[in-house]
């Protein structure tokens, strides 16, 4: 999994839950870590996917 700097998991205020923030956006609660770890990397995922995706479809045009 390729971290990310703008995906990141945290305790979720003063409780025992964990977040999953994109950002400052709070993304996910969940009860455990390791179903913090499985949505942050599921994210990544999708923004690798999205990434490539608009990559692959942007084509330069030359200057005429």
């Amino acid at each position: 999994m390729t971290a990310h700097p703008f995906i990141h998991i945290s305790r979720y205020r003063t409780t025992r839950y964990w977040a999953v923030w994109r950002g400052a956006e709070l993304i996910a609660v969940t009860v455990y870590r390791k179903g913090a770890q499985s949505v942050a990397a599921e994210l990544t995922k999708i923004e690798d996917y999205e990434n490539q995706t608009i990559h692959n479809h942007t084509r330069l045009v030359p200057a005429a």
